[in-house]
């Protein structure tokens, strides 16, 4: 869990932030701007492997500051649904 804090410490500004505010602070900024669930956009659980192969190998994600696995990829994807 430790470098999920380290993610919500760099989303918040704050340095003793834990995991579950930076996702806090994400679902607030996800209301703030009003941004629809992926199946707004019509992407289904079908789509997911496709999602997760084509971002393992797409050059956005290598400037990640932590990598996620395909494991991590899928659940974020699901919340996202």
């Amino acid at each position: 869990m430790k470098r999920y804090d380290k993610i919500a410490q760099l989303l918040t500004g704050s340095p003793s932030a834990r995991a579950d505010e930076g996702a806090a602070w994400v679902a607030a900024l996800v209301r703030q701007l009003h941004i629809p669930a992926l199946a707004h956009w019509g992407v289904t659980a079908a789509d997911l492997p496709e999602l997760i192969d084509k971002s393992t190998r797409a050059s956005s994600m290598k400037g990640n500051p932590l990598p996620l696995t395909p494991t991590e990829l899928h659940a974020v994807l699901i919340r996202a649904l």
